[in-house]
C-alpha cells in the first residue's frame, strides 16, 4: 500500500510593486536619454564646459572688485549658476522636444506603455544631471581659482534652489513647446524668450527699472532664482540662508508650467 501523497503547495507569485515599476522604467528612460546624449560627444561637451568660460572670463575682468562690499566672485557664480539652470532647462529643453515631436520620436512614445509624465520626467531628470555636473565643475574652478566662499551651511540651500530652480526651467521650456510650430522656429522662440528675459531680470547685472515695472519682474521666475542664489551663495548670511519668499515664486512657475505641458504640449508633428 503506497504512503498517501502530500499535495504540492503551490506559493503566490509576488505581486510586482507597481510604484517600484514606474521608477525603474522612469530611470531606464533617463539612461536611455543619457546615453543617446553621449553618442554627439561635442554638444555635450559644450553643455558642460561652455558656461565655465563665461565664468572664467567674467572673473577675470573683475578680479579684486567687489559688488556691495561682496567678492565680485560670488555674484558672477550665482549669475552663471541661474544662466547654467535656464539654459539647460528652458532652452535645451524646448528646443530639443520640438526637434524630437517633428521627427516622429515623441509620437513614437506615445505609442508605448510609457506614460507621458515619466518621459517628461525622465527628460528633466537628465537635464538636472548634465546641468548639476556642470555647475560642480565651475564651482570647483571658481573656489580653487577665484576664491570663491561657500558656506557648508548654506549647501542645502544652493542644492534646493539648484533642484527647484532646474525642475521649473525644464517645465517652462516643455510647456512654451505648445507656441513652436517648427524645428525652425524653436531656436527663435527660445531664444526671443529667454535671453531678454536673463537681463531684465538683473541676472548678470542690475538693471535700473522704473517702481511698476520692477514688481512685475519680481514675480516673473528669473529674477527670484538669481535673488535666492545669491542668498545662498553671501558669505555674510548665517544659517542655511534660505530666501523662502524666493523659492515660493519659483514653486508656483514650476507647478504652473508643469500643469500646461501635461496639457498643452504637443507629442504629434506639427507639419
Amino acid at each position: 500500500m503506497s504512503a498517501p501523497t502530500t499535495p504540492a503547495v503551490t506559493l503566490p507569485s509576488p505581486v510586482p510593486n507597481h510604484r517600484t515599476g514606474k521608477i525603474r522604467l522612469l530611470l531606464h528612460d533617463m539612461r536611455f536619454g543619457l546615453i543617446t546624449a553621449g553618442r554627439t560627444p561635442f554638444p555635450l561637451l559644450i553643455a558642460l564646459f561652455f558656461p565655465l568660460f563665461f565664468n572664467v572670463m567674467f572673473n577675470l575682468l573683475q578680479s579684486g572688485e567687489t559688488v556691495g562690499g561682496t567678492a565680485a566672485v560670488q555674484s558672477t557664480t550665482a549669475a552663471i549658476i541661474v544662466f547654467i539652470i535656464t539654459a539647460a532647462g528652458y532652452f535645451n529643453m524646448a528646443t530639443g522636444i520640438v526637434i524630437a515631436r517633428e521627427k516622429g520620436v515623441l509620437k513614437r512614445v506615445r505609442q508605448t506603455p510609457m506614460p507621458k509624465v515619466l518621459h517628461m520626467g525622465s527628460r528633466i531628470g537628465g537635464s538636472v544631471l548634465l546641468s548639476g555636473a556642470s555647475i560642480v565643475i565651475m564651482l570647483a574652478v571658481s573656489l580653487l581659482a577665484f576664491g570663491l566662499e561657500l558656506r557648508p551651511a548654506a549647501l542645502p540651500s544652493l542644492v534646493i534652489v539648484f533642484l527647484l530652480g532646474s525642475v521649473a526651467s525644464c517645465a517652462m521650456g516643455l510647456a512654451v513647446t505648445r507656441l513652436i510650430p517648427s524645428v525652425e522656429a524653436a531656436l527663435m522662440v527660445s531664444t526671443a524668450t529667454l535671453f531678454p528675459l536673463l537681463f531684465v531680470s538683473g541676472v548678470f547685472f542690475p538693471l535700473p527699472l522704473p517702481g511698476p515695472v520692477q514688481t512685475v519682474v519680481d514675480l516673473l521666475p528669473f529674477a527670484p532664482m538669481v535673488e535666492a542664489t545669491r542668498t545662498a551663495l553671501d558669505p555674510a548670511a548665517t544659517g542655511l540662508a534660505l530666501d523662502l519668499p524666493s523659492l515660493a515664486i519659483i514653486a508656483v512657475w514650476g507647478a504652473a508650467a508643469i500643469l500646461a505641458a501635461l496639457k498643452t504640449m504637443p507629442w504629434e508633428p506639427q507639419n
